[in-house]
């Protein structure tokens, strides 16, 4: 099997292709994967800890900040860790992202290491600032990839599926109003636009970092209904 994507989705879905026994090549991108958790404390408690949760959208610097991959994690089983090399501790093969596919073989970039760097480097970051909001000794790194796979090619012939976990965007268009940017993205205010009744919930950094969540998206449904009752 293999698995183009290497986010929440991708790294889940070859979790699952493993645990049914199958041989699975994971095309790694660069998303970055969080610590399920830290100091025996959930991830979650850590994000809203260090205020990174109520990070908002005004704050963003980088333009595609907005359209950035969710770091991969898993919360089955009681939640652990889910990447590219914890999958291939559980027998994964990882290769480099997708580049083409010519005679019926994939071809891959030789970018895999480059793109494991990143994420060992994004969840050291956030143990680092977890370990400074605790006022704690920061604990040793994760162990540094070494001896990474090598494949550049992939004969599609013994592959049994192609599942493409590449992400999606959403798609706005069946609203008949000029209520989007040039990206497709809706213009609004914290989810209310110019339009007398058209409001927005649930979006990605719709207010903060949290506003797609169920953690979050409460709080921007109290603000838009009370402005559109108001």
């Amino acid at each position: 099997m293999l698995v183009v994507g290497s986010g929440q989705s991708g790294c889940q879905v070859a979790e699952d292709l493993l645990a049914a026994g199958r041989t699975v090549y994971l095309s790694v991108g660069a998303c970055p994967w969080m610590p399920r958790s830290h100091r025996g404390r959930d991830l979650v408690y850590w994000l809203a800890e260090i205020g990174m949760l109520d990070q908002t959208v005004d704050t963003l610097t980088a333009p595609n900040a907005l359209l950035a991959c969710n770091p991969a994690v898993s919360g089955t089983e009681g939640g652990h860790d889910c990447n590219p090399l914890t999958l291939m501790g559980r027998g994964a093969v990882p290769v480099g992202r997708l580049e083409d596919v010519r005679g019926g073989r994939a071809v891959f970039r030789d970018d895999l290491a480059v793109n494991v760097t990143k994420g060992l480097e994004f969840e050291a970051e956030l143990r680092r600032r977890f370990d400074e909001h605790a006022g704690a000794t920061p604990e040793p790194a994760s162990a540094e990839a070494q001896e990474l796979p090598r494949v550049r090619e992939l004969d599609l012939a013994g592959v049994g599926a192609i599942i493409w976990a590449t992400g999606f965007r959403p798609d706005y268009g069946w609203i008949e109003l000029p209520v989007l940017d040039a990206t497709g993205r809706p213009v609004h205010r914290r989810g209310l636009t110019d339009f007398p009744g058209l409001a927005f919930v649930g979006m990605h950094w719709l207010h903060k970092r949290k506003s797609a969540l169920l953690i979050g998206v409460g709080e921007d449904a109290e603000h838009v209904v009370a402005q559109l009752n108001a």
